[in-house]
């Protein structure tokens, strides 16, 4: 595979070189094409280009299947190639036998093509290895078999390269001391046995990290192995990793919980906010007049239902919704809606259903109280009882409130009588406040557009 991209990455500069040149030619100030000179310059860069890349790791088979990796690399390496390319023809005095539209061309068609193709092969790469059609390593694997363990382990070990010539497993928690040596010397043997029938890069540990005595003894039970040993993160000390970290003077911290949105976040955040919800307020103006036109006529009354919730830091506000009910509750009680509640009108069941009561919360994201995306607003009186008897229920507060969210379109929506219901779903916005991207705002949204209106928890 790695030889295969390197012939694939020259035959692509060769054949962009001649791309260069068709295009040049159908350009009306084109240059006339210098046969000589693009072979020089294609031939140049080729070389340049792949050793560059061979040089940085790039075309390891670890690395090649990492789409996003791939297109960071690529695409630096090959900047960097025509720099060392243009200072060289400045050094050599060569810099007026190109022509200045053929080189940009060439950049272009470079840029783009070389980090296309790169996409294109990690994704073969990808579905090859998940295939069982190529490995990286053949290891033997001895995993703690209350943490990793069965067939599913085994496809995620194959889907990320690992060929398991054999899975050990062994539960240290339960076993004494003398009786889990005796379980390390058997766990050496059928390795060893592993090793005298096929070629293994190493030994895969997965135990768990509090267990030093375990770790400690399975290391020196595998000492006498001539191959590496690696231990893996248990599941706990691999949710810690996984998070950012900084460096203090050769301490590594690892980010428990994310601060607010910096400027950027905001900046960002804010102006998805201003587009969309503009947007929906203009193409959704004549639904929102009719909804209000049948409030009316159904009872009179007020046709916008105002309720003080909570926002960013726990500052309060005035939600706006089209009124559902025969009652403007907002107060130190409000009881939620239940199914076939009294209190619900005929026009409210049904936007209630389809969450069109939401809409006028568009304004609310305009005027930069709430967000499109984000956890759903409570009212008071639930925010003050729920902070009490649930963990961390005020770090929702960390981002501002949204007219759909992460937990919405997980399926937790509507009445949280249940207190497990109302974790479940603060678990869900912790986890969009600690992994907020623009792109899982756009992620939310969709989904919300497809399938997120309707709800048999609705009511």
């Amino acid at each position: 595979m790695v030889a295969t991209t390197l012939i694939v990455d020259f035959c692509f500069v060769a054949a962009a070189i001649e791309m260069t040149s068709l295009v040049t030619v159908l350009v009306p100030w084109g240059a006339s094409s210098d046969a000589i000179g693009n072979l020089v310059v294609g031939t140049t860069f080729a070389v340049v280009f792949i050793g560059i890349l061979a040089l940085r790791g790039g075309y390891k088979l670890d690395v090649l299947r990492h789409r996003r990796h791939q297109i960071r690399l690529v695409a630096g390496v090959v900047c960097i190639s025509f720099f060392l390319m243009g200072w060289g023809a400045f050094l050599s005095k060569t810099t007026a036998n190109f022509s200045r539209l053929e080189l940009s061309v060439f950049f272009a068609i470079s840029l783009i093509g070389l980090t296309a193709l790169h996409w294109w092969i990690a994704g073969l790469l990808n579905a090859k290895l998940a295939a069982g059609e190529l490995s990286l390593r053949r290891a033997v694997v001895i995993a703690d078999a209350r943490q990793r363990s069965g067939e599913r382990f085994q496809q995620l070990l194959r889907r990320n390269g690992i060929e398991v010539v054999d899975l050990i497993e062994v539960l240290p928690g339960n076993l004494r001391q003398a009786d889990f040596s005796a379980a390390c010397r058997r766990a050496v043997e059928r390795a060893q046995g592993a090793l005298t029938r096929t070629q293994v890069d190493g030994v895969f540990l997965f135990l768990c990290w509090n267990d030093r005595r375990a770790v400690d003894e399975m290391q020196a039970a595998l000492s006498g192995l001539p191959i590496p040993v690696h231990l893996f993160a248990d599941l706990e000390t691999e949710r810690v990793l996984r998070r950012p970290h900084i460096s203090l003077g050769g301490m590594q911290g690892y980010e428990l919980q994310r601060a607010p949105l910096d400027l950027v976040d905001r900046a960002m955040k804010r102006c998805f906010d201003i587009v969309v919800s503009a947007t929906a307020l203009v193409l959704l103006a004549p639904l929102m007049a009719l909804i209000a036109l049948a409030i009316r006529i159904e009872g009179g009354g007020t046709i916008i239902f105002r309720q003080k919730r909570k926002g960013f830091g726990g500052r309060p506000f005035s939600i706006y919704k089209f009124r559902t009910m025969t009652c403007t509750e907002d107060g130190a009680v409000v009881n939620q809606a239940t199914r076939d509640d009294p209190r619900i009108t005929r026009i409210g069941a049904l936007l209630r259903k389809t969450s069109a009561d939401e809409l006028p919360q568009f304004m609310n994201v305009l005027l930069g109280q709430m967000s499109v995306c984000g956890p759903r607003p409570h009212a008071i009186a639930h925010d003050n009882l729920y902070d009490r008897i649930i963990a961390r229920y005020a770090f929702r507060h960390h981002v501002k409130p949204g007219i759909t969210g992460w937990a919405q379109v997980n399926g937790y929506r509507g009445e949280t009588r249940d207190v497990a219901k109302m974790e479940a779903r603060v678990e869900h916005d912790i986890w969009y406040v600690n992994n907020w991207s623009i792109w899982l705002d756009v992620r939310i949204l969709v989904r919300t557009f497809l399938s997120g209106w309707l709800s048999s928890n609705a009511y």
